[in-house]
């Protein structure tokens, strides 16, 4: 489990999104996310309470996929975690 800088954008499904990564790496962006910004936005316009939890699987930089087994394992693992956190909330 890792927490960090995420940058939401659509520089992964961007045909040159590695490049366009460069400069959030560079600046430490951890992780690329594309729904979070519209999720905290939409909460914040309705005065609900938001969080995003995300499940890092294909690497942006280095290309590398993860395969279908271990990413339905992560998502499990993730959802879990969620459940937990808004039983706590």
């Amino acid at each position: 489990c890792s927490a960090g800088l995420t940058i939401c954008s659509d520089v992964f499904h961007h045909p040159d999104g590695r490049a366009r990564f460069d400069e959030p790496r560079a600046l430490g962006a951890l992780a690329v996310d594309m729904e979070t910004s519209a999720l905290y936005r939409i909460a914040a316009q309705f005065g609900a309470r938001a969080l995003s939890l995300l499940t890092v699987v294909d690497h942006i930089a280095t290309g590398e996929l993860t395969d279908y087994a271990e990413r339905q394992a992560l998502f499990t693992d993730m959802t879990r975690l969620a459940l937990e956190v808004a039983a706590e909330s």
